[in-house]
């Protein structure tokens, strides 16, 4: 599958993955986040819980081209129902 983003006027674009029902997270573990991505502006990836809050982030270095990208998110909260933006 492939998502095109497309960044808007105010200069962001977000893509949220909530899974089927939330992304279940816990306060002190480790998750690791591969992707492929392709960009000419730096990148987050974060983990935010059900109400918003941040619960982890990492910057993106851009790669011009498409390039595998892999991180570990550190939880600092715990919700069953998180998800990926």
């Amino acid at each position: 599958a492939s998502l095109k983003i497309v960044q808007g006027s105010l200069g962001k674009a977000r893509a949220i993955n909530d899974g089927f029902w939330g992304v279940p997270v816990e306060a002190g573990k480790t998750y690791r986040l591969v992707i492929w991505a392709k960009s000419d502006v730096p990148l987050k990836a974060s983990v935010e819980s059900s109400k918003g809050e941040l619960a982890a982030e990492a910057k993106i270095t851009t790669v011009g081209g498409w390039g595998r990208i892999e991180m570990n998110l550190r939880s600092t909260l715990t919700d069953p129902k998180a998800r990926f933006v």
